[in-house]
């Protein structure tokens, strides 16, 4: 999703001039079907992306995942689901490996 931007090691929180790949003209001219995105960090990125691009999103929560689904999705050609779902980081100390695959098991389900 990011084309560049400045980092200190790997924090995510460190980013800093961050620079947007054209995500939209991929899934424009794909036949993509669903996007995930992997944690907290990734999701913001996204939503601000998609605020640049003039696509507002709403958010629906589940009980440990969230979609967000575009209010124009006259800019894609077909229907897009996207996923916030919890990282799979080894930082992310809050879910275990078994809580991962349970959560990221909806995508069996697509």
């Amino acid at each position: 999703m990011v084309k560049s931007c400045e980092i200190k090691g790997s924090s995510d929180s460190s980013l800093k001039n961050i620079v947007f790949n054209d995500i939209f003209t991929l899934l424009h001219s794909s036949k993509i079907q669903a996007i995930c995105l992997n944690g907290t960090k990734a999701t913001m990125l996204f939503k601000q992306y998609c605020k640049n691009q003039n696509l507002p999103l709403t958010l629906h929560s589940h009980s440990h995942y969230k979609t967000l689904i575009p209010i124009d999705s006259q800019k894609f050609r077909h229907k897009i689901v996207i996923f916030s779902l919890p990282s799979t980081s080894p930082a992310n100390a809050r879910y275990n490996l078994d809580s991962l695959l349970n959560v990221w098991s909806i995508l069996l389900k697509i």
